[in-house]
């Protein structure tokens, strides 16, 4: 398993501040602060379309499902959840492309499932 990791970077929520106009004044508006990214290696999978997940968000007999991109296998657990957001197959100078969708934690693994968007 290990020959077929791959890097990525990831980052948490750190903060968040409000923006305000050239007055002083709160314009509504919020600029969120991550931590520095951190590159770590994981077996990366595509959605398997046959399986219980949508392309969409679907309202299911036991509440919303979330769409995601690809589920991520990290060895070890790392300590993210739904407001980390990922570099993968892009440099860390540039924006990030995935965000987390879900954060699944069993005894011995943990799977991440990614989103990708686009980030101005």
């Amino acid at each position: 398993m290990k020959k077929n990791q791959q890097s990525v970077f990831y980052a948490n929520y750190a903060s968040h501040t409000d923006k305000t106009d050239e007055y002083g004044n709160e314009t509504g508006e919020v600029e969120i602060t991550y931590t520095t990214p951190t590159e770590v290696k994981v077996n990366k999978g595509k959605r398997n379309r046959a399986g219980y997940r949508t392309d969409t968000s679907n309202l299911q007999m036991y509440g919303l499902t979330q769409d995601y991109t690809y589920v991520l296998q990290p060895e070890g657990f790392l300590d993210v959840d739904e407001s980390t957001v990922w570099w993968i197959d892009r440099a860390t100078t540039e924006p990030y492309n995935f965000v987390t969708t879900l954060v699944q934690d069993s005894l011995d693994s943990q799977r991440i499932y990614v989103k990708e968007v686009s980030v101005g």
